[in-house]
Formats: C-alpha cells, sequence, structure tokens
C-alpha cells in the first residue's frame, strides 16, 4: 500500500473518505490541545491570582489585628481528615474600650495569660481569620492554574470521543450501505 509519508492516510480503495475526515479531526484536536494547555494555564493563572490578590486586599482592609489575652490553654481542633490543625482558646481583648471575649485560631505554644494576636473585622469586631498573605495568594494561583488544565484535558478528550463516536456512527451506517449492495450479488452464487 503506497503512502505519502508517515503523516498521511494511505491512499488507495480501502482508505473511505471518513479515514482521511478522522485523521484531519485527530491533526486539528492535537493542534488544540498543544495550543490549548498553556493557553488555558496562563489565563487561569493570570485570572486567578488577579482574583486572590483582590480578595487579600479586600481581608486586609477588612480585618485588623488587635492584642487579645488568653483565657485558657489553647486546644487542639480536629480538622475533617481528623488531623490536629489548628488549636483554638477564649481569648480577650478591648474593642472600642469595652472589653470582648471570644474563640479564636492561637499557636499550640500558648498558655493561659500569654498575648497572642488576633484579627477582628472593622464592621462589628468580631474575631476572624486572619487575613490573606502573599503565600496564600501564590499557593491559591498555582493550585488553580494546575487544575484548569485537567479540566481542559478532560472536556478535549470528551470532545474527541464524541467526534469519534459521531464519526464511528457515520462509518458503520456506510458499511452497512454498501453491504446491502455487495450482499446479494455474493450471496446469488453459493
Amino acid at each position: 500500500m503506497a503512502t505519502d509519508g508517515p503523516r498521511h492516510v494511505p491512499a488507495g480503495p480501502l482508505v473511505r473518505p471518513l479515514d482521511i475526515t478522522r485523521k484531519r479531526v485527530d491533526r486539528a484536536l492535537l493542534v488544540v490541545l498543544l495550543v490549548g494547555l498553556p493557553f488555558v494555564t496562563v489565563i487561569v493563572g493570570v485570572w486567578a491570582h488577579s482574583g486572590f490578590d483582590h480578595n487579600r486586599q479586600e481581608q486586609v482592609r477588612d480585618r485588623r489585628p488587635v492584642a487579645a489575652r488568653l483565657l485558657e490553654d489553647p486546644h487542639a481542633v480536629a480538622d475533617s481528615s481528623g488531623a490536629n490543625r489548628d488549636a483554638r482558646a477564649t481569648v480577650r481583648w478591648r474593642d472600642a474600650g469595652a472589653a470582648r471575649t471570644g474563640t479564636a485560631e492561637v499557636s499550640m505554644d500558648k498558655r493561659a495569660g500569654d498575648r497572642a494576636t488576633v484579627y477582628v473585622d472593622e464592621a462589628g469586631g468580631n474575631i476572624v481569620k486572619p487575613p490573606m498573605d502573599a503565600y496564600d495568594v501564590a499557593a491559591s494561583t498555582v493550585a488553580a492554574a494546575v487544575l484548569a488544565p485537567s479540566g481542559f484535558v478532560v472536556v478535549w478528550g470528551l470532545t474527541r470521543a464524541a467526534i469519534h463516536w459521531a464519526l464511528d456512527r457515520r462509518c458503520c451506517a456506510a458499511w452497512e450501505r454498501e453491504w446491502a449492495a455487495v450482499e446479494p450479488v455474493w450471496t446469488r452464487h453459493r
């Protein structure tokens, strides 16, 4: 069977137009994948960094640190996986001249009576988590930029599978039509 090179569909009587179409579709999809992956990664990374940095700026504007005193020793709080990630303790701080009490995340090495810095919101003076820092923004951006190509590859793979399914249906329909024309001739000679 003659070929025009390793990248071309073989020519000959057994090559159907759908074979050529399938090869062209595969090439086009490969180009979309190779161009789309870096494009999606960069676009999502820039978009995510902008959004996370905007959130960080809002948090810095809306939250302020206050000095507080621990009223009890910290106790570990397990996260959803059962690992001890945070330590919480009841703390007291002064806000606008009034003493306030609440539960805050503190370092596990603190003891009752120690001072700790906690963050409160500007609106009501309630304890909130510390604002995001540059590391949080960078980590969240990297996570988004790593996950986005995965989603792109899934969508690309599903698109490729759908296109191949449609081409296979057309190919099977063509085989049925051709068999319907050839079968009576072949079965008569037996």
